[in-house]
């Protein structure tokens, strides 16, 4: 089932994991998101979360070209890690991007997670995400 799709960002069930799965765009270079768009994607992600409850998710960040700031990592991990977390969030798969610099912001914010108890995890191949996932 699809959720949302923009330029940037498309969200879908993922019923095999219970969960819902976030694919940042190819068609649409994310290299020019900006901090703004990116928290209005997260946004969207987090109420999607609390209308479908899912327990697990993924998120394919293999092509997000966007490098997430200090700000907005803080800002994930204060205001939205929380919000997924009392919605019944546990295990976030994160499929690692490309790009290293991209790569390091993604590890970063959900290493920098001290505030839920959301287990997460990287990972280079979808299938392996699932089984995790479904672990």
């Amino acid at each position: 089932m699809e959720y949302y799709k923009s330029p940037f960002l498309h969200i879908t069930g993922l019923p095999q994991a219970n969960g819902l799965l976030f694919t940042w765009s190819k068609e649409t270079s994310t290299h020019d998101m900006t901090s703004l768009i990116f928290r209005r994607e997260i946004l969207k992600q987090a109420e999607i979360i609390d209308l479908t409850k899912p327990k697990n998710l993924l998120a394919n960040a293999k092509d997000l070209g966007f490098g997430i700031g200090e700000t907005d990592q803080a800002w994930v991990n204060e205001e939205i890690f929380p919000r997924f977390f009392k919605a019944g969030v546990r295990k976030f798969a994160v499929l690692i991007p490309e790009e290293l610099v991209a790569h390091l912001s993604v590890e970063q914010t959900f290493e920098d997670n001290k505030a839920t108890a959301i287990t997460s995890k990287f990972f280079s191949d979808e299938q392996a995400a699932i089984a995790w996932l479904n672990a």
